[in-house]
Formats: structure tokens, C-alpha cells, sequence
């Protein structure tokens, strides 16, 4: 809107009549309007265009100041200021705070680099999009190892998208937290799936292994992993020990045999992973409070009722 120097309104006056028909659009027809008020024209023709456009731009902010709808170019052009991007502290902030999985921090460093962004001045709308993106941009390279070339491509481009889309600065700073928190959760979500391989692989060589003279060293030797990464596998994922896993799958296979075949419990011993029969003999019995032989007694009799 263009005012001219000859308006009979006072701007303050006008302001307040501007704001009061953009209340009552709002609230007789639901929709929004934003009114921007270029300078005074002394001569309209010639500074026409000027104000105009003067307009257009104080209207813009609206996006940092959207609980207003009036916005007096005067004004506007005293809050402004430009910004340059440098970053660089933030974006590796962030980025660690993905890796970690630290949300409330996450949050917290999200909140406050929005909040700064805004003092000393309002930068342009056009502007902070820009440097929004290229922050969203660099944050991303935390998952570019856990996706495909090309679903990096497509989820940088997005993100882009989602915050050049956003209404107004709020909801740009909701997509910002949105963006980093999925792909938090992407990258948990892929250690996850990573760590239960890593567990399947050493359960499988357990079983092709359990009968050798086997420990957490040589599994981890074999895998090409630190002891110390599948001692805290098994912990997290099985609620056990290797030594504790390995002996209970021991003890199965031996139970198995006893069960199922006529081996002697000295031939069961070193099949099932125990240096002696005599080590064995102490292992079951202190396991299930008689040995072997009185196990398999016990069980052929079973058997036998049942039949």
C-alpha cells in the first residue's frame, strides 16, 4: 500500500485501521492478510513505484513476524541488517549431537541458534532460507554413510524443499528439528540393524565352532571385531555373556545327545566343547543337580511312563 503525503491519517492512525480490517477478515472470512505500508509519496506518480515495492518488502517479514499483519516500511527498514554465513561451529554441533543421540541437546542447540539468528536485526526472508538450507545441507552429511548415493540426493533435495515451503520462521525452525531428528533416528535405526548382524554372525559361528576350544578372543579374532564390541553386543541384544551364552548352548547340544543317541558321556564331553569328561560331569551336575547318566536314566524312564 502507497500513502500519500496528503493522506489525512497520521500513520499511527492508519496502522491501527489497517490492522483492525485485517482482524476482521480474519475473523468474518478466515483468511490472512498481510499489508505492507510503503514511505509517504510527495509526488505520487514519481515515487509510486517506489513505495510500492517498499511495501512488498516490509510485507515479506510477516515470515519472522507472523503475529502481526501491518508492517510500515519505515519501521521494518530500522530492524533489518544482513548476515553472512559462518556457521561452521553450529553445523559440527549438531552433527555430533546426531551421532550421539543426544535429542534434549539437540533441541537445546536448535533453539538457540534460531533465537540467534534473529538478534541485532531481522536478515531478509529470501536470505535466512538460504542460509537455513546450506545449515540443513552440511548437517546432512552424518547420514550420507548409512543410505545409497542416490536416497542422499533425494533426502538433501527434501529437506531443501520442506524448509523453502515453510510459512513463516516457526515453522521453518519445526522443520529444521523435524529434519535433524528423523535422521537421528535413521542412523540408531541402522547401528541397530548393524549390531544384530554382528550378533547373528558370532550365534553362527558359535554353533559351527561351540565343540573347539572356543572364547570371546578367538570369535572376535575371526569376525574382525574388539572383544570389548561383542562383549557389549551380546549385552545389549541378549542380556548375557559370551561365556554364559556359550556354555548354555554347550549344555542344549550336550542335553541333545544324551537324549537322542548312545554315546557315552565321555564321548558327549569333547563333542559338545568340554576339555574332560570329568570337567563335564561337574559342569551338568552343578547345573542340574545330578549327572549325566542319572539325566539320561531319568529321562529313558520318562519316557517309558509316557509311552
Amino acid at each position: 500500500m502507497t500513502v500519500s503525503s496528503s493522506s489525512a491519517f497520521r500513520m499511527a492512525e492508519l496502522e491501527s485501521v489497517l490492522a483492525q480490517f485485517a482482524s476482521q477478515c480474519s475473523q468474518q472470512f478466515g483468511i490472512s492478510i498481510t499489508i505492507g505500508i510503503g514511505r509517504m509519496c510527495s509526488y505520487v506518480f514519481e515515487e509510486a513505484k517506489q513505495s510500492c515495492a517498499e511495501a512488498l518488502t516490509a510485507a515479506s517479514f510477516r515470515y519472522f513476524l507472523h503475529d502481526r499483519a501491518v508492517f510500515p516500511y519505515t519501521e521494518i527498514s530500522r530492524l533489518t541488517r544482513s548476515i553472512h554465513y559462518d556457521y561452521g561451529k553450529e553445523e559440527e554441533l549438531f552433527k555430533e549431537s546426531i551421532r550421539k543421540g543426544k535429542i534434549e541437546q539437540l533441541m537445546n542447540q536448535v533453539d538457540e541458534w534460531f533465537a540467534g539468528m534473529l538478534k541485532g536485526g531481522l536478515p531478509q526472508p529470501e536470505q535466512w532460507i538460504k542460509i537455513a538450507q546450506r545449515m540443513i545441507t552440511g548437517v546432512a552429511v552424518v547420514i550420507r554413510d548409512f543410505v545409497s548415493e542416490q536416497d542422499y540426493k533425494d533426502i538433501v533435495m527434501g529437506a531443501e524443499r520442506q524448509l523453502s515451503v515453510s510459512g513463516n520462521y516457526e515453522l521453518c525452525k519445526n522443520s529444521f528439528q523435524s529434519l535433524l531428528l528423523e535422521w537421528m533416528d535413521l542412523i540408531q535405526k541402522s547401528r541397530s540393524r548393524k549390531h544384530e548382524s554382528v550378533v547373528e554372525a558370532c550365534l553362527q559361528y558359535v554353533e559351527a565352532h561351540y565343540m573347539e576350544d572356543l572364547s570371546l578372543d578367538t570369535v572376535a579374532a575371526n569376525l574382525f571385531f574388539s572383544p570389548n564390541y561383542l562383549t557389549l553386543m551380546f549385552k545389549q541384544h541378549l542380556g548375557t555373556t559370551f561365556s554364559k551364552y556359550l556354555s548354555d548352548f554347550r549344555m542344549k547340544k550336550a542335553l541333545e545327545l544324551l537324549q537322542n543317541s548312545d554315546l557315552k558321556v565321555y564321548e558327549i564331553a569333547p563333542r559338545t566343547g568340554f576339555k574332560d569328561d570329568k570337567y563335564f560331569y561337574r559342569v551338568f551336575k552343578n547345573r542340574f543337580g545330578m549327572t549325566p547318566d542319572e539325566y539320561r536314566r531319568n529321562n529313558h524312564l520318562q519316557h517309558m511312563s509316557n509311552d
